[in-house]
């Protein structure tokens, strides 16, 4: 009987558990949160087995998902290194940045398979109660596998093949960039967009309660767990930068147009805007 053991229980590893448990009931899952809330939540609902430590979770397991903030996940990682882990173990993640949590993985025995790993979806919500089995429909999920893995790899997509997402093996510097672009960017222009907004309307009373659908759907990333997205930036600190130099040369280059008048150039610019989103849909 395989054991699968998640080591972090909000949002993404309770949806991942859910996933596994739709997947396959033959499988036992155990999970450890720094929030036994989680956990209890999870336990009580029948989507995790039981609920154990870090060591002997990760001691007692077959596959290993963890799916803490990226810097917990390093630190994982080298806990692990400590750890009596089975034989051909399988370690992979669910980290938002993929170069820092590779480097780590290098330090684990031989005997350990370590597939990086991301699914692009989430949500403004967290916790356990958060997560669902269809978190990932439709999504991306990258993964990052090292040399002579395609067993983990085919082991990771088969546990989580009722999630309805689209797989996508890529390099870490590769992963970075990509997430940077089309993740870490935009949650910062949101994050920008709230601030600037509520600064500029402070001076009048309960005015931001009069937001209608533009404000709201731009902004609506930024209720994101901001010790997430604190840990998220930094550790992608690199990409996320480059990401904003180019969005801030978008942000002249549109308010040029505005300032000039040149209502032709404007109605192409916006244009093209519309065209990239639709493609999108």
């Amino acid at each position: 009987m395989t054991t699968v053991f998640i080591s972090g229980l909000g949002l993404i590893g309770s949806s991942i558990a859910r996933i596994i448990k739709q997947t396959d009931q033959t499988v036992t899952i155990t999970g450890f949160d720094p929030n036994p809330i989680n956990g209890n939540f999870l336990e009580e609902a029948g989507v995790i087995d039981q609920t154990l430590d870090f060591k002997a979770g990760a001691e007692m397991a077959d596959i290993i998902f963890l799916a803490a903030p990226v810097e917990q996940i390093k630190d994982q990682i080298q806990q692990l290194t400590t750890l009596p882990l089975k034989t051909g173990v399988i370690v992979t993640d669910a980290g938002s940045t993929k170069r820092d949590v590779i480097e780590a993985s290098h330090d684990l025995p031989d005997t350990v398979h370590f597939i990086g790993g991301h699914p692009m979806a989430g949500s403004h919500k967290s916790g356990a109660p958060a997560g669902t089995a269809t978190l990932f429909n439709n999504a991306t999920y990258f993964l990052v596998p090292g040399v002579d893995d395609q067993t983990g790899t085919t082991t990771i997509q088969r546990l989580l093949a009722s999630a309805g997402c689209h797989w996508q093996i890529v390099s870490p510097d590769e992963h970075d960039m990509i997430v940077a672009e089309l993740s870490h960017v935009p949650h910062v222009a949101a994050f920008a967009l709230a601030n600037s907004v509520a600064n500029k309307l402070h001076p009048i009373p309960d005015v931001i309660q009069a937001a209608a659908g533009g404000f709201k759907d731009t902004t609506r990333i930024a209720a994101s767990n901001p010790q997430v997205w604190t840990d998220i930036l930094l550790t992608n600190r690199d990409q996320v930068l480059d990401g904003l130099k180019d969005y801030q040369q978008e942000l002249a280059k549109l308010s040029q147009l505005i300032e000039d008048g040149n209502e032709i150039e404007l109605t192409k610019y916006l244009d093209q805007a519309k065209t990239i989103r639709q493609e999108i849909d």
